[in-house]
């Protein structure tokens, strides 16, 4: 052992382990004295004690709200009860259609304590079928074909016309939506600024198409480019799932539009999509139809 070790040893000698702590017994003596006997605990186990069927009179108890003729409950020990399929001094009608079934028993007298409920009568309730909620064993019925009112519309059968332009089918319509300024007036007396609507403003409809062999969009924009500004009105339908375009869902009609931009001609040398051109009209207005 280094010097070292020898001096931190001294300084800091280890602890003493802690002596076996034994714990005390205790011994607890229990005498066993005699039980007494009654009319629930016989004196020879498993066997009933008789029934003590002293002859006591009882006043007679009603099967009413009040107890008896006179309101007053029998005296506190046994008596002889017949009961039918269903028991009057629990308060349920008696006419409830149930042929009665006499049983002799004996009972303590706190069942008379039932007759101080009132009565209660049973009332039958009609269960009401639906179409929703048909018997069991029977076939659902009110099923609706085609669209529901409350079904919403699916936003991928549209066709736009624009004017008499033979532009063919697009991909995508978006930015049909419009913006109402608001202007606000206060004066010396007002606690708070008031708004009235000002000037209401409809958003450009954006267009998206695939690339195909024909120049009619271009032309389009190339005449406004050179001052030719050819307005055109269009209707953008959304039609049923059906495909029916003579009876469409709902229809917009804008009105003299014109090209405000043109954008096309993406290609990639590794890309894996269509070319698609996009077309931008400015609106002066449109309504639903």
């Amino acid at each position: 052992m280094s010097y070292f070790d020898a001096m931190f040893a001294k300084a800091f000698p280890p602890d003493k382990p802690f002596p076996a702590y034994s714990f005390p017994k205790m011994i607890r003596n229990v005498t066993t004295q005699s039980l007494e006997t009654s009319i629930l605990n016989p004196e020879t186990p498993g066997q009933r004690s008789p029934f003590d069927a002293r002859a006591v009179k009882t006043q007679a108890v009603g099967m009413g709200p009040g107890g008896g003729a006179d309101g007053a409950v029998g005296s506190l020990a046994g008596m002889e009860v017949n009961t039918q399929g269903l028991a009057t001094s629990a308060g349920i009608a008696e006419n409830a259609g149930v042929t009665p079934v006499v049983v002799q028993h004996r009972v303590f007298p706190m069942v008379s304590v039932m007759a101080l409920f009132p009565q209660r009568q049973v009332m039958e309730n009609t269960v009401r079928i639906s179409d929703h909620s048909p018997m069991t064993g029977q076939a659902a019925k009110g099923a609706k074909t085609g669209r529901r009112e409350h079904d919403p519309y699916g936003d991928f059968n549209f066709i736009i016309e624009i004017g008499d332009l033979k532009l063919g089918a697009f991909q995508k319509i978006d930015g049909l939506d419009v913006e109402i300024d608001q202007i606000e007036y206060k004066d010396s007396m007002d606690p708070y600024p008031r708004k009235r609507p000002g000037i209401h403003r409809y958003g450009n409809i954006k267009l998206t198409k695939g690339v195909v062999n024909s120049s009619l969009i271009w032309d389009w924009c190339n005449r406004v480019m050179q001052g030719d500004i050819d307005r055109q009105n269009g209707t953008i339908h959304v039609i049923p799932d059906n495909g029916d375009k003579s009876k469409p869902e709902m229809s917009y009609h804008f009105y003299a539009a014109w090209p405000c931009k043109w954008s096309g001609l993406k290609v990639d040398g590794k890309g894996t999509t269509t070319l698609v051109e996009e077309l931008e009209l400015c609106v002066d207005s449109f309504v639903r139809a």
